[in-house]
């Protein structure tokens, strides 16, 4: 596959090339380049453990003076798998304990980048410059990106996210507790909190769902569907009745594959009404307390900001990750282009209409594959 891509590139220089040094060479950027990204992961969990993964601009949103220090749960997940530590549940883990891991561990990295790079800077000194050209370097980086690199990439880019969001999260936990809120505030704050959160998710989760269908990206408990064709199909002699058999089998099964990701729409689209009712009269209840109730149920300004500014992170958070969904479907889409879709209905994930669904345009504007009748279904509720 690397030749078959290099070599009409490679064949208009006046050179001769050694394809398998050429090969190497793109194993050794293959390798820096998923050290580089595990680096970026790595360090994104050092600054949260040690209170510096927030810019400035960011610290002024969470409304807390020191930031503090937050080791992800994936650190400490880890630490215990891999039996770093003796603790059996995450909060026996102390934080000389997650920092001494993560630090030993970004080590580990920055030793073997090193030892990667030396190896990688030897082997270019084989090659002669002279005919080296910015197509041959564009060719071998493109290549990297179809081993793995992009989706890997892709999966960092939503573990930083993560991270980020989660540490937010907690700032503005710590900064509505500093309030000292009595026991109905707390618990109606983390229960609107929870509200908005299943109401989100459940939005992103249909969307993503009508994605699928459009990308052919399916669920793998919808993609891995048998259906046995009969044991003696193989044997009928006659080949253009065999073949027509196949075929109308592997249609069936292509049916039911269709049948069940509506079947999972119409469900989520369910859960997502239901919830979306529950946060709409959380939300509802609190305001009205915020008006009549007794002074024992209301909040004050402080805690009303940090409340607002909590349901505007769990919007941006499920926006991002709905886009970065969006770019692993065009990614590993079969003979599609990566750029399909406008994007100037992503907003709708953040709509506080009662009214969810996909955005019109997410689907109208896909290369796809869909009967008329599968477009209908999708474009429920757009009138």
């Amino acid at each position: 596959k690397f030749e078959r891509m290099l070599r009409p590139i490679v064949d208009k220089v006046a050179h001769v090339f050694n394809m398998k040094h050429l090969y190497q060479l793109v194993i050794l950027q293959h390798q820096l380049t998923f050290i580089q990204l595990n680096i970026n992961l790595w360090t994104a969990y050092l600054y949260s453990g040690t209170g510096r993964l927030l810019n400035q601009e960011e610290q002024a949103t969470v409304m807390i003076h020191t930031m503090p220090n937050i080791w992800p749960e994936d650190v400490k997940i880890m630490m215990i798998e891999k039996r770093v530590t003796t603790a059996k549940n995450t909060n026996e883990i102390s934080h000389n304990y997650c920092l001494n891991y993560v630090q030993q561990t970004l080590r580990e990295f920055q030793e073997n980048i090193t030892r990667y790079q030396n190896e990688l800077d030897k082997k270019q000194t084989n090659v002669d410059v002279t005919y080296w050209t910015p197509a041959i370097t564009q060719a071998m980086e493109n290549f990297v990106e179809q081993q793995g690199i992009k989706a890997h990439r892709l999966r960092i880019e939503g573990k930083l996210l993560l991270i980020k969001h989660e540490y937010k999260d907690r700032c503005l936990e710590l900064a509505f507790q500093n309030e000292n809120p009595n026991e109905y505030q707390m618990g109606t704050f983390r229960n609107l909190i929870q509200a908005k959160f299943d109401k989100e998710k459940a939005i992103c989760e249909v969307a993503l769902l009508k994605q699928r269908l459009l990308y052919r990206c399916l669920p793998e408990t919808i993609a891995n569907i048998q259906l046995p064709a009969p044991t003696s199909l193989a044997s009928i002699q006659n080949e253009k009745t065999r073949q027509r058999l196949m075929n109308r089998h592997e249609k069936i099964v292509e049916r039911t594959k269709s049948d069940m990701i509506h079947v999972y729409v119409i469900v989520a689209e369910t859960q997502m009404n239901e919830y979306t009712m529950k946060f709409d009269t959380d939300m509802a209840q609190m305001e009205q307390d915020q008006r009549t109730a007794l002074d024992d149920k209301q909040f004050n300004e402080p805690m009303l900001n940090i409340i607002k500014q909590r349901l505007q992170n769990i919007d941006e958070r499920f926006r991002c990750l709905h886009q970065l969904k969006l770019h692993f479907f065009r990614a590993n889409s079969e003979d599609q282009e990566l750029d399909l879709i406008h994007h100037r209905s992503i907003d709708m994930l953040s709509n506080t209409s009662t009214k969810n669904s996909c955005a019109p345009t997410l689907i109208q504007d896909a290369i796809h594959y869909l009967s008329k009748k599968e477009l209908a279904f999708l474009h429920r509720g757009f009138n």
